[in-house]
């Protein structure tokens, strides 16, 4: 099989998210979103297989008092080098970011929203308001996709996505399940690792009713800081 060129294997990591629900919620303002520690957990496996690196790269800098003249809102120009660490090919894409925050805190959160809707719309991942199965009738309507070809997501439980054995790490089915929990407790990526040692998508098997456990224990009645306060996306 020849190797995949970058372009290639940015279609085949296009290709293994083909949706994301929404798993957080804005508990001031009511919507529900989908976070950035999500779109990166979502994207991450394939890159790593694929041996795909993404740099950011600051390129200006602008602040400004918000509309309400109570905050500051920061905006930055940036670059995307997307790099195939196995031919060294690359590619360059510029970008624009910004956040909304008083103090120190615009900057970071304009890096969070930029990588979010980077990744997003690199990859073209709808995030529709409805529920995967609603999704999954209307994609079957596109006239280039068959109700044969569109399979409908749904959570599953530990019990249908592992094996017989306890053995290893929990498949997809888990996986989805277990973000849709850490979303809804506000727990992003950065804590998790710190409080259990290892990535989402590396929970072993006999982990998972402990960690799901936790991650309802940890349910926060307020949204994530750094996200839901301007993009209902």
């Amino acid at each position: 099989m020849p190797e995949l060129t970058l372009r290639q294997k940015l279609v085949e990591i296009r290709k293994s998210v083909p949706y994301l629900q929404k798993a957080s919620k804005n508990e001031q303002q009511g919507f529900n979103y989908t976070s950035s520690s999500q779109v990166i957990t979502a994207v991450r496996a394939k890159m790593d297989e694929l041996n795909i690196a993404l740099i950011p790269a600051i390129t200006g800098h602008a602040t400004q008092p918000s509309t309400t003249g109570k905050q500051m809102l920061t905006e930055l120009t940036m670059e995307y080098t997307i790099v195939d660490c196995d031919s060294g090919e690359s590619l360059v894409i510029p970008w624009y970011a910004q956040g909304t925050d008083v103090h120190e805190k615009g900057v970071g959160k304009a890096l969070t929203y930029g990588e979010k809707y980077f990744l997003l719309k690199l990859f073209q991942i709808p995030t529709d308001k409805d529920d995967p199965d609603a999704w999954a009738e209307k994609t079957a309507g596109d006239s280039q996709t068959t109700p044969s070809e569109v399979k409908k997501p749904r959570p599953a439980s530990a019990a249908q996505t592992a094996p017989p054995d306890d053995t290893g790490t929990i498949g997809a089915g888990a996986i989805k399940q277990l973000i849709k929990a850490l979303g809804d407790a506000g727990i992003d990526e950065v804590a998790f690792i710190s409080e259990w040692g290892f990535k989402v998508d590396k929970v072993p098997k006999t982990k998972l009713t402990e960690v799901m456990i936790w991650a309802k224990e940890n349910r926060s009645t307020t949204p994530p800081e750094e996200e839901g306060d301007i993009f209902d996306v």
